[in-house]
Parts: structure tokens; C-alpha cells; sequence
């Protein structure tokens, strides 16, 4: 009795107070926490009145002991009640927070938003979660303490389930100001706690679904590790936009609260409010083509201007690099004009357009005013429509439009071209301007936007007058550009003016009395021809020749004459001056048909391929490689070979082609092929879009094939084929003429048809070739033996131990590749003796396996590895070793390069994409269009691994050499180069480099081609990468010895002492270059680009019309076929020096570092002129520009160091002051 009295007091029985509700109960009085009522009271009430106390006067003792008892039970089920209270509370915070979660593609990468954590934590349901998991009180500040410092970290707390936890981040004050955290940032603090590493590495894991960075409108660059989770949502499922040579665009969603957007910025939202963007997504991962692209976008940002695209975020994440922009709910420029709901000339309408062409060209005026951009690529799929505010209820279209793809804009100080073939044209050509195949060579102006710009409004004025429709008429009979070019019987460019077709447009629609004289449009159409579409942009002295265009006229405006032209014709027609179009002279005067009818439409076959000036072209030769015979071809075992014979779907057009003939040729474009092979099931139409997938042209432009040998080719892609015609070795079919034997289906790599197929290229070259002497004496220091005894044993065996005779070799070129990525395998002073001794073939990474492999395959034992045979802690071996590299790779049988590897641990052997191809017929013949995967410029010499300082040498000095790429295998010796699919590929500029006796093809060369060809060199050889700037000298000097002995003359650090004065007239490629501090030895000379990190080129000087000045005493010594580097003494160049006067324009001179801080007046070493005019001012003399570092010398004379490059005409250089003697080093 006494134990239940006690049991009793506990709820204060017989206290004659009413126990009030607990905190917790209390707050949860709905009926959706209670469940149902108990009498029409809820179910505290009840269990209130159920146990309120009892007076025990007013009964009997058994009835008092009996309602005591069952009170007790009362409390029970109360106790009982409470507790699952607080299990609902706990999982309804649970609930709330999974709820909250977003996702874009998959659980795994699920984020939490910032609104959800408003409201999200309650105190009492704090308190519940404490108490339901602590065995003891709380702390009296821990509620707090989550609430307002460690929301976050509660929440992981509870994703983790053990939010008891939540102890150790209070007793060390960490709050969520600290996330996110790497493990170990935190294990000592956690471990000290008793946490097991599986729950700190779960706390760490768990952290990435509340941190989900918000991107500021303040901040534009940011770097995220791979387990971040960027906040894009699944509201609308993201759509890919295509892809180029450089980079996707994907459409995304991100959540609302995870941005903040710039006002102009105004993207469109998915259905759920969130903001859409696109994201662009470059291929490549190095950092230096981002931060470029970076750097523009950022400067974009500042521009003041709606009608410049304002990019959102730069990130890093997952080593990829990401650009955000705003998402165009109306598309692009031409998706408006192709798709809308059309134009209307009414002048609120007209009024409108001249707006946005006058914001546009305000854009690019404030664009090109940053002294060193222009866009470069000014195209209609590059002008994106927002949506902007109609709210003055006009019936205008709610567009803004806006200039994008401005990470193509190209630093004008850069120099910028437009190589040849093997490098990537950035502009679209049909809005490219005639300088582009004028002067290939020379540095494009901003004017080359003002030409794009006038092809898009001529376009936008078809398009108002006639419509979508009319529109596309007239850009499908304009095959390649708005300009056409005439040459001469030696195809040098001798004039360029307007195309005929476009001619043709502009002349009728200045007929359509909609164009009057004096209405806007007839003005924006002047502006058009006067002002835009002009051909002479008043070339500047450093342009390589002067074409004449067709007809005279006065030059091509620049930004500003083009934005004041359209503002002025605005102003006018906002005030009434001028009207909008033209009146209609008679009711019954007919519409005016569209300019497609009236202009003249150019027929015929292919095109020839563009021509450039220089006479060293980079255009590819493709032709069929017969040298295979027929029995080997037949011998080769293939898995899978095309056997099937079943004819493919074809549309009514490739029905009646004749594919097989050299006469076949045809017209279509993206769009019109993909529409086939859509509605018509064409396969020959799907294979053709997606072989043109990566040439720089808009869907709707037109593309003209035709067949050229066993290829069939495209008009504008430099002669290079589409699609390669082949029958299959085996197939026993009859053969066609004009359609060669070759492989619709490649063989594995690393099989033993592959391998055979390698054999026979080096049995071709032994027999027929004389790529490799047949006398060999040299020796390297050390070789791997492959025993052919046991395959899986290699040895390394040196020269005075063993390797005493020549010896069969190959030489492997490769990327040693990250070193978190891949591991190293070297030879080193405490492992050599191990390696002498022998080790398995599974010890070396896969790279240097495959090499072991292809080594076994052509039948060889030794093969020489870098790391492996230069003993790499060992500084006096690689200084020895590395002087011998150009005997080395000469030495070499063949040489393997490993240009799909992105290092050691990768391997070249890969599994091959499947190449596309369909089955063709014509009678009882079968043979194949195959998908053209021949292209050595870019598989090869725009790889990786020859983006490698070292690899142009190794190259070079190769023999021959065997290069493994993702899909294929190449062959390059002095023959040529020869592919897999039995193809054969030539091309001037590059079988330099493939000179199997480098570089003595050079030599049956007039002069103007050797400087040429050793300018090229270096040039390309300065954009390469080194991992120590200090090798620039050394990873060259094995080719440059070669230079000096062919060109039988002395030099060095990248001059050769015949063309002396030329070689100085080096500059910049880029923003800057930058001093190489603590070269290896003797450091190079202020005047050589060897003292310099960065990429050149030089200034143009014509041939034959320089006086090169003899005061300029060279520094190299008299000894022919030697280089300089490693002197003992400083290399130094006498000359006189003169002062630069009267400021000479920006454009003349070329610093080498911009930055920096020179002494004035500048002071230059004139190192030779041109012909001299009338007045004698405007002669133009060559000049390095120098500055003074030391007053003398031992010499007597003052030391000076070269700071840059000019072009002056005379008047700016001082010949009155009497000049003086200096030292350049």
C-alpha cells in the first residue's frame, strides 16, 4: 500500500491541484497527432481527468485502494502514450527532411535546399529527439546550440541515425560554419569521442547533402570537389544541345534558392519556378583554354550592355570545366525567324527590330572598345531571344536578343589565325569575311565582325519583307559564304568582292517597293552594302599582300559607323521623319516574290578546296593504299568482317545515286538529312549527317558532296572525305573502279591480324624505302630484353654489360601522365641491380606491357623505355643520356607512340569504337560506305602526347614511326603516312616532321620555304607543354643540331646565324610571355625565345624586299653545324642603338612582357628596312626593342636585354642623335 501511495505521488495525487500538460503534449493538440477523441476530448484531457485526485473522505477504503489501482494503470498507458508521441515527433522531423531532399538524376546525388531549412527544426521536437536517444539530461544549452549553429549538422546527425552524437560537435563548439570538412579535418576530434572511422567517413559522406553551394551574383569562378552536389533539379529533364570539337551544352535546371542572377541575366524557369541555364561543358581538362575562355566571359560581365550574354558561373568539378549561362526561352536568331509566328512590318513592329539591331551592334562596339576582343564567330545561332516586358500592350514580340558563344571571343593581342587543315577554324564560314581565305596567315581584325554582322542583317531584312520561309529558300542557294574569291593560274588570290548570289538578292529587293528610297529599311540596306558587306578593311602595314576587291570602295566601318548608322536610322523613325516601308503604289500592285527567285544559283560539281597563300600548305592528300597484295589482304583473319549483303533502307533520292561513280554528286544539308533519315528511314542519309556532325556550319547550310577517288568529300572540309568506299578482302565480289580494297571492320589492337598488319608496314618500307640505313653503329646506354625464351621475363641489359654489338630496337614515345593516376615505374640507383637481373612483364604498367606486346609481335627483343634505361635519380646519367636523344630515336628500328594514353598506367591496346558503315549495291557487286576515320591532323598532331616539348623532337627524329590512336593505328616514315583502312595520307608541311632523315627534305627548298619551315617549327614547338620550363633549350636541341647541319650554318637557342636577322623578329603568340628563372646551365639570351615560357610567332617581313643591316654582329662563332647552347660565357649580340620618338602606334609593337615596366624613351636595334617612298617617312623598318640593364661591361660597352618587337616607319625612330654600340644577352 505504501509502494502504491508512493507510485501515486508521483502525479501528485491528492495534491488538489490538475496536473498540466508536459511541454510536449502540449504542443501537439491536433487531431492529426492525437488520433481520435475519447468522448469528445481529446486524449490528454481524458487521461487528466482519468488520474485527477480523489478525495478519500467521500469513499469507502476498497473502492478508494480500487480506483488508486486503476489510475495506476492509468499512468502507465499514459507513460506509454508520451513515448510514442515522441516517436511521431522524431519520425515526422525525419519525414520532413527526406521530403525536403531534391535530386536531378539519382538518389545518390540528392541535396537539401536552403528554404527547407526554415521552420524545419522545432524546439520540441529537438527536445524529443535528445531525449529518445540520450541516456541522461541534455545539456542546458544544447537545443540552442542546434538550433542556431548546428542545423546542419543535427540534420547528418539524423540522416546517420545517431543524432546523440550531436555531444561531441557541442562539447567542441563546431558548428555547420565549418562544413563542408574532409575527414581528416575532423577524425582526431571525432575518434577522441569514440566515433568508429565507418561513421566519420559516413558523417563526411552524408555532409554533401546539406552543403549544396548557392552561386552568387558576386562571385563568378569556382573550383567544387567530386563529391559536392550541385543543385540541379529534375523539375525539366535536361536535353543536350549538341556538341563540337571543344565542348557539349546541356540544358539543367538549378534550384531557385541555390542562385542569385544579375538583372539582365533573366533566364527562363522550368515549371516549378526554378531557374533553366546551360551548361557548357569543355572536352578537353586542361586549365589554361579555361581560364582564357574564363577571362573573356568575366570581362563580358562588366560590359554594360542587355544585348551581351552575361555567363553565370565558371566551375570546376569532377576535373571538368563548366560554364553556366542563362537559358533563351525563345531559342536562337534563327529558331526565331525559321519557327515564330513571323514578322510584321507595322511600325511599332520595325521599330522594335531596329532596337535590337541597335543594342546588338552597341554589344559588339563596347565589345571591341576592350582594345583586344572581338567575337570571331557572329552567326544567328550565336544571337539568342529572351523574353523581355511588353507590358505597353504593343503587339511586338516580347524578345531581347543578346550575343552568346562569346567564349569564343578571341584575344586580339593573341594573334589569332585561321590555320590550315589540321588546326580548328572557330568561325562559322558562311559568315566568315573574305580575309579569312585572303590572308589565312595574317592576325584577323574586329572588322571581321562588322562582315558577320552585315551578313545577319541582310538575312534579318529577307526575313521581315518575305518571311521563314523565303528565308531558307535563300540560304540554301548560297553554298559556301557571302563573298567570292578569284585567283590566278598559280591559284593566288588576285581580287574578292560580293557573291553573285548575294548580288542577286540585295538588287531585287532594292525592287520591292517596300524598299523605297528614304524608308528604313531602304537605309538599313545602304548601311548594309556601304558600310558592312565591303571588302576593304585598309590593311594594316604588317599585311602579308594587298588583293584589289572587285570594285572600289570605301573601307568597312568599324563597330561604332555601324551601331551610329543603325541609331540614326532609329531616331528618325521614331520621330517621323522617315517611314517604316515603302507605300504601295496601286491596290492591285502584286506581292513582290522573294530574292531566291531572282537571284542566280551556282551550279555545278565540287568545289575546289580552299587555297592559302603560303606556298608550305597544310591540306591533307588522301589516296588508296595499294602496296597491300591481294594474298595478304586475303590472309588476314578479321572479327567481325561486314559479309551481310541485305540492302540498307534508302531514301528516293540515295536510291538513284550512283555512289559507286566518280561523276556522283549531290547537295543536302543537316537538316535535310536528318528529316530523311527521320521520315524516310535512310541510312545513308543518317551515316552522311553524322559524318558531317563537327563541321562548323549551322543545320540549315547548305553542304555539297562529291566523290573524289574512293571518297566522297565535302565541299568546305579542305578536301578531307566523309565517307570511304571500300569492297571487303575475302569477299569474292567483283571489284569497282574507282572503289578500293580495304577494311570496312578493323581488327582489334593487339591482335594478330593488327600486328600482321604492322609487320607488313615495316616489310614495305625495308624493301622499298631507304627510311632506315642498313649500316647501324650506334648503341644505347641500356635496352629492355624481351626474352623469347619466357615471354613473360624482362631484363634491362646495358651497353658494357652484355649490349655490345647494334642491335634491332624499338623506341616507345609516351606520356609518363599524372602522377596521382599513375604509377612509376623507373629505373632508379637502388633498383637497377633488380632489374639487370630480370622481373616479370606484370610488374610494368599497362603502357609499357603494350609495348612489350606490339615489341613480341614484329618479332623484335629489345625496346628502349625513358624511365627504364635513364637512370632517374641520377642526375650526371640524365645529363649524358639526354644529349643523346637524337641518336636514340635515329637509332631506333621503329618507334611506337603511344598517343591515345594519357600515361603510364592507361595503355594504347584498347578496345575500338565500332566504326559505321552500310552495305551498297550496284548489280551483283557489294561495297561499303564506310564512316572516314582517317584523320592524322587530328588524331595525331593535335593528341596529347604531342602537345609534349619533348615529342616533336622525338617525332622528328624518328625513322618511322607507329602511332596507336582510339580508333585506328597510323604509319608515318618518309613514304607518307598510311592508315588501317588502307588508306595513304600526304601533306607538305608535315612530312617535314616524318622525314625519316629530318630534316634534309627541306633542303631542295628555295630559301623563302626554309625560313618558312624553321619558323613553323619553332612556332609549334613554343605552344608545347614542358614539365620544367627550364628543358625549353634541351628538349629541342637534338632537332636544332640537325637544322644547323643541314642548313650548314652555326646558331642555337633558336636562331640559325644564315637567316640571322629573321630569326630575331620573333614575338609574342599570346597575352604575354614570361622569363624563365634557373635554366639548366648557361641561361639563353634576352634576344632568344628559348629565355622565354609562352607561345610565339613571328612579324611578317616580305620576302626579297628587306635590306637586312650588317652592324649587327652575330654572336655565334664561324664553326659550322654546331649549336651554341651551354657557352661558358653569356651570349651576346653587338649592334648600335637608336631612340623610338613621336609615339608609335600600339599595333607596331609587340612586348614580350607587357607588364612590365620600361624605360623611356624606348630604345631598339634596327635590324633592317624597306624600300623607301617619296617622302621617306613612311619606310618601315624591322627593330627588336631593347633596354638598358647595365651602364658597361668588361667590354666597355653597355649591357641591354631585348624587351620586344616593332614594325616603325621612320619618322618614328631617331636618326638624329649620333648612334652607339651595345650589348644585347
Amino acid at each position: 500500500m505504501a509502494r502504491m501511495l508512493r507510485l501515486c505521488c508521483c502525479f501528485h495525487i491528492g495534491s488538489g491541484e490538475k496536473k498540466r500538460p508536459s511541454t510536449i503534449a502540449e504542443s501537439f493538440t491536433t487531431q492529426e497527432t492525437y488520433g481520435r477523441s475519447v468522448s469528445g476530448k481529446n486524449e490528454v484531457q481524458h487521461f487528466e481527468e482519468s488520474i485527477s485526485p480523489v478525495s478519500p473522505e467521500s469513499t469507502s477504503q476498497p473502492s478508494y485502494l480500487t480506483r488508486i489501482s486503476s489510475r495506476i494503470r492509468l499512468s502507465a498507458q499514459f507513460v506509454s502514450f508520451m513515448m510514442a508521441t515522441e516517436e511521431k515527433m522524431i519520425a515526422s522531423l525525419k519525414e520532413r527532411i527526406w521530403g525536403n531532399m531534391v535530386h536531378e538524376k539519382d538518389h545518390i546525388h540528392r541535396f537539401f535546399p536552403e528554404s527547407g531549412w526554415e521552420g524545419l527544426l522545432q524546439r520540441n521536437e529537438v527536445k524529443a529527439t535528445l531525449k529518445k536517444c540520450q541516456k541522461g539530461p541534455p545539456p542546458p544549452n544544447l537545443v540552442d546550440f542546434i538550433l542556431n549553429k548546428a542545423s546542419k549538422i543535427f540534420a547528418i546527425l539524423i540522416a546517420m541515425r545517431q543524432p546523440e552524437s550531436i555531444l561531441t560537435f557541442y562539447k567542441n563548439d563546431f558548428g555547420q560554419e565549418n562544413l563542408p570538412v574532409e575527414s581528416g579535418c575532423v577524425e582526431q576530434m571525432l575518434k577522441g569521442d569514440g566515433w568508429e572511422s565507418d561513421s566519420i567517413s559516413d558523417f563526411c559522406d552524408k555532409q554533401w547533402w546539406f552543403t549544396s553551394p548557392t552561386f552568387t551574383k558576386d562571385k563568378f569562378r569556382y573550383d567544387f570537389v567530386k563529391c559536392c552536389h550541385l543543385p540541379f533539379t529534375t523539375a525539366d529533364k535536361g536535353r543536350s544541345l549538341g556538341a563540337s570539337n571543344y565542348s557539349t551544352v546541356e540544358e539543367r535546371s538549378i534550384h531557385v534558392d541555390h542562385i542569385e542572377l544579375l538583372a539582365s541575366q533573366n533566364p527562363a524557369k522550368d515549371r516549378s519556378g526554378n531557374p533553366r541555364v546551360a551548361v557548357k561543358t569543355l572536352l578537353s581538362l586542361e586549365q589554361d583554354p579555361a581560364d582564357r575562355e574564363a577571362k573573356v566571359l568575366e570581362m563580358m560581365r562588366e560590359l554594360e550592355t542587355d544585348h551581351m550574354v552575361k555567363a553565370i558561373a565558371y566551375y570546376k568539378y569532377d576535373d571538368k570545366h563548366h560554364f553556366m549561362f542563362p537559358w533563351a526561352e525563345h531559342g536562337n536568331l534563327w529558331e526565331f525567324w525559321t519557327k515564330g509566328l513571323g514578322p510584321s512590318l507595322e511600325k511599332p513592329y520595325v521599330i522594335w527590330m531596329f532596337k535590337q539591331l541597335k543594342g546588338l551592334a552597341d554589344a559588339i562596339e563596347r565589345l571591341h572598345d576592350q582594345k583586344t576582343c572581338r567575337h570571331g564567330d557572329l552567326k544567328p545561332e550565336n544571337i539568342l531571344c529572351f523574353s523581355q516586358d511588353t507590358s505597353d500592350g504593343s503587339s511586338t514580340p516580347g524578345v531581347r536578343m543578346v550575343i552568346t558563344d562569346v567564349g569564343l571571343a578571341k584575344d586580339h593581342a593573341e594573334r589569332t589565325r585561321f590555320r590550315q587543315a589540321t588546326n580548328t577554324k572557330v568561325s562559322t564560314k558562311r559568315y566568315s569575311a573574305p580575309e579569312m581565305d585572303v590572308y589565312p596567315d595574317a592576325p584577323l581584325s574586329r572588322r571581321f565582325d562588322i562582315w558577320s554582322m552585315g551578313c545577319i542583317l541582310l538575312e534579318f531584312v529577307i526575313w521581315i519583307l518575305y518571311g521563314g520561309e523565303e528565308l531558307i529558300q535563300c540560304t540554301e542557294t548560297l553554298i559556301i559564304a557571302f563573298y567570292k574569291v578569284k585567283r590566278d593560274e598559280g591559284e593566288r588570290v588576285i581580287s574578292v568582292g560580293i557573291e553573285p548570289t548575294v548580288q542577286g538578292w540585295m538588287k531585287s529587293i532594292r525592287k520591292d517597293w517596300r524598299c523605297a528610297s528614304g524608308t528604313a529599311l531602304e537605309r538599313l540596306l545602304n548601311l548594309i552594302t556601304d558600310k558592312l558587306l565591303v571588302v576593304n578593311v585598309q590593311d594594316p602595314i604588317h599585311s602579308p599582300v594587298l588583293i584589289k576587291p572587285f570594285k572600289q570602295s570605301k573601307p568597312r566601318a568599324y563597330a561604332r559607323g555601324m551601331r551610329e548608322g543603325l541609331e540614326g536610322i532609329l531616331t528618325d523613325l521614331e520621330t517621323g521623319k522617315i517611314n517604316a516601308v515603302g507605300e504601295r503604289p496601286s491596290i492591285d500592285a502584286p506581292e513582290r516574290q522573294g530574292p531566291s527567285h531572282f537571284a542566280s544559283i551556282t551550279q555545278g560539281g565540287l568545289l575546289a578546296p580552299g587555297r592559302y597563300r603560303t606556298r608550305l600548305t597544310d591540306n591533307w592528300i588522301y589516296t588508296p593504299d595499294d602496296a597491300f597484295d591481294v594474298p595478304f589482304l586475303d590472309s588476314l583473319v578479321l572479327a567481325p568482317v561486314i559479309l551481310q549483303v541485305d540492302r540498307p533502307a534508302l531514301c528516293r533520292r540515295c536510291s538513284s545515286l550512283s555512289l559507286w561513280s566518280t561523276e556522283c554528286h549531290f547537295t543536302d544539308s543537316r537538316s535535310g538529312l536528318d528529316a530523311k533519315a527521320q521520315k524516310e528511314h535512310c541510312q545513308l542519309c543518317k551515316l552522311l549527317s553524322y559524318c558531317i556532325r563537327d563541321r562548323p556550319c549551322s543545320l540549315r547550310d547548305s553542304v555539297h558532296f562529291a566523290r573524289a577517288g574512293s571518297y566522297l568529300t565535302v565541299d568546305d572540309g579542305q578536301g578531307q572525305p566523309v565517307l570511304n568506299l571500300c569492297t571487303v578482302p575475302g569477299s569474292r565480289v567483283k571489284p569497282l573502279k574507282n572503289v578500293q580494297t580495304g577494311f570496312s571492320s578493323l581488327p582489334e589492337a593487339g591482335s594478330e591480324a593488327h600486328l600482321k598488319v604492322l609487320s607488313e608496314w615495316i616489310r614495305s618500307c625495308d624493301s622499298t624505302h631507304h627510311c632506315v640505313p642498313k649500316q647501324r653503329d650506334f648503341i644505347p646506354s641500356r635496352l629492355l630484353h624481351i626474352s623469347r625464351l619466357d615471354s613473360g621475363v624482362v631484363r634491362l641489359v646495358e651497353k658494357d654489360g652484355g649490349l655490345n654489338q647494334p642491335v634491332k630496337y624499338v623506341a616507345l614515345s609516351h606520356r609518363w601522365g599524372s602522377p596521382d593516376q599513375n604509377g612509376r615505374f623507373c629505373t632508379t640507383s637502388a633498383n637497377i641491380q633488380g632489374l639487370k637481373d630480370g622481373f616479370e612483364t606484370s610488374n610494368l604498367p599497362k603502357t609499357f606491357r603494350d609495348a612489350v606486346s606490339v615489341t613480341q609481335g614484329l618479332g623484335l627483343e629489345y625496346l628502349w623505355i625513358d624511365s627504364a634505361c635513364i637512370v632517374q635519380d641520377d642526375a650526371e646519367d640524365w645529363h649524358i643520356e639526354s644529349k643523346l636523344m637524337e641518336q636514340v630515336f635515329s637509332s631506333a628500328y621503329c618507334t611506337l607512340a603511344a598517343s591515345c594514353a594519357s600515361g603510364t598506367n592507361d595503355g594504347f591496346l584498347k578496345a575500338r569504337p565500332e566504326r559505321r558503315c552500310i552495305p551498297m549495291g550496284f548489280g551483283d557487286t557489294t561495297y561499303y560506305a564506310c564512316e572516314n576515320i582517317d584523320n592524322f591532323g587530328t588524331h595525331v598532331d593535335q593528341s596529347e602526347l604531342n602537345q609534349r616539348g619533348w615529342v616533336m623532337q622525338e617525332r622528328a627524329l624518328s625513322r618511322r614511326t607507329i602511332y596507336f590512336v582510339e580508333n585506328q593505328s597510323y604509319w608515318e616514315c618518309g613514304g607518307g603516312v598510311r592508315c588501317e583502312t588502307m588508306t595513304k595520307m600526304n601533306n607538305r608541311k608535315a612530312s617535314f616532321l616524318g622525314d625519316a632523315n629530318f630534316p634534309h627534305s627541306a633542303e631542295k627548298y628555295v630559301k623563302g620555304l626554309r625560313i618558312e619551315f624553321f619558323q613553323d617549327l619553332y612556332v609549334r614547338y613554343s605552344k608545347l607543354a614542358l614539365s620544367f620550363a627550364f628543358d625549353r633549350p634541351i628538349a629541342i636541341r637534338g632537332l636544332e643540331n640537325r637544322l644547323l647541319n643541314t642548313f650548314n650554318t652555326t646558331g642555337g637557342y633558336g636562331v640559325l646565324d644564315r637567316y640571322f636577322h629573321r630569326s630575331l623578329l620573333w614575338k609574342r603568340g599570346g597575352e604575354t610571355l614570361h622569363r624563365i628563372p634557373n635554366m639548366r646551365g648557361e641561361p639563353a639570351p634576352s634576344w632568344s625565345w628559348m629565355a622565354y615560357d609562352g607561345a610565339i610567332d613571328y612579324v611578317s617581313a616580305p620576302g626579297g624586299k628587306v635590306s637586312w643591316f650588317s652592324n649587327i654582329k652575330s654572336p655565334f662563332s664561324r664553326t659550322p653545324n654546331e649549336s651554341s647552347h651551354y657557352e661558358d660565357k653569356p651570349l651576346a649580340l653587338k649592334a648600335p642603338v637608336r631612340s623610338v620618338i613621336n609615339n608609335p602606334p600600339d599595333e607596331s609593337i609587340f612586348l614580350d612582357e607587357p607588364a612590365r615596366v620600361l624605360t623611356q624613351p624606348m630604345e631598339c636595334v634596327v635590324l633592317g628596312s624597306g624600300s623607301q617612298s617619296s617622302t621617306g617617312d613612311c619606310q618601315r623598318h624591322w627593330v627588336i626593342l631593347v633596354n638598358c640593364i647595365s651602364n658597361a661591361d668588361g667590354s666597355g660597352s653597355e649591357v641591354y636585354e631585348r624587351v620586344g618587337v616593332a614594325v616603325l616607319e621612320a619618322h618614328h625612330l631617331d636618326f638624329q642623335v649620333l648612334e652607339r654600340e651595345i650589348r644585347v644577352q
